[in-house]
């Protein structure tokens, strides 16, 4: 596993290099002050106010540096944890082959409570909630796919799905497209109203 993509790629150029020139003036600063028309003071309660200085300009840019890495490594443990579910969710296609449908599965996660609908070619709904059929199918593992005996002739296909942390997916297949939608309440509720057990399937592991 390549841990530099959990790195976050934004430039820090526009905070370093005003860091830099803010910390160069500093350091220059009560030398500059400190100056006369004979050099440099001899008075050790300047050269106190000196020291109490830097000691606080360290102090001050160790803070700075400790916050700044904490940030960075906030961000990197947010993408790291961004990825990892990414890497625990189902992620559904339709595929289509010798005459019928293949729902595969290219996740890293089950797909649980799979529903499919389908419009036949030979049907014009008047709206995408008058779906001819719907099949509650089996739960799909990652890896595996669903050979949808039920599919051949058909116009668009839907699948309702959820993972193992109940988040809902919507997939719709128009032509060769397939394509995650937005969720629709009305055509979840449809596909899971109409939906009879179907028996010309097969659950096919990899």
């Amino acid at each position: 596993m390549d841990e530099d993509k959990f790195v976050p790629k934004s430039s820090y150029i526009w905070v370093i290099v005003p860091a830099i020139v803010i910390i160069f003036l500093s350091f220059w600063f009560p030398v500059v002050m400190l100056m006369n028309n004979n050099g440099l003071s001899h008075d050790p309660e300047d050269w106190s106010f000196v020291s109490a200085y830097y000691s606080m300009i360290l102090t001050l840019t160790s803070t700075i540096g400790l916050f700044a890495l904490g940030f960075r490594v906030y961000r990197s443990q947010r993408a790291r944890d961004k990825w990892e579910l990414s890497q625990r969710r189902p992620e559904l296609h339709f595929v289509y082959a010798g005459a019928k449908y293949y729902l595969y599965n290219m996740g890293g996660g089950t797909a649980l409570n799979v529903y499919v609908g389908r419009v036949p070619i030979s049907d014009k709904p008047e709206s995408k909630y008058q779906l001819i059929k719907s099949f509650r199918c089996y739960s799909i593992p990652s890896n595996s796919h669903l050979i949808l005996g039920f599919s051949d002739n058909s116009h668009i296909l839907y699948a309702f799905y959820i993972d193992n942390e109940r988040k809902r997916y919507l997939l719709k297949i128009e032509g060769d497209i397939n394509e995650h939608i937005k969720l629709d309440e009305q055509l979840i509720q449809e596909l899971e109203n109409m939906a009879e057990r179907c028996i010309d399937m097969q659950l096919v592991p990899h």
